[in-house]
């Protein structure tokens, strides 16, 4: 008696399903619209273009601040709705 043929038929036809959905919607860079490896991807070049958020920021949202506030430093809209 062979155990898993089921599992095993379903999983092998998923896997051509999305041969076939690259086929017919290859993947393409979020940004340029480039062929990339895989969905919801981004091209080196655009990657290489993202200007990170970096210090300083909120400690609670993560929102950027324009100026130095310390390092625990929290937003004016963190302290009003903590």
């Amino acid at each position: 008696m062979r155990t898993g043929g089921i599992s095993e038929w379903a999983s092998r036809a998923g896997r051509g399903l999305f041969r076939l959905a690259d086929i017919a919607l290859p993947p393409l860079c979020l940004d340029c619209g480039r062929g990339v490896c895989t969905h919801a991807a981004l091209c080196g070049e655009c990657w290489a273009g993202i200007d990170f958020i970096e210090r300083p920021w909120c400690a609670v949202t993560g929102i950027p601040f324009p100026y130095e506030a310390g390092p625990d430093a929290v937003s004016a809209a963190a302290a009003a709705f903590p």
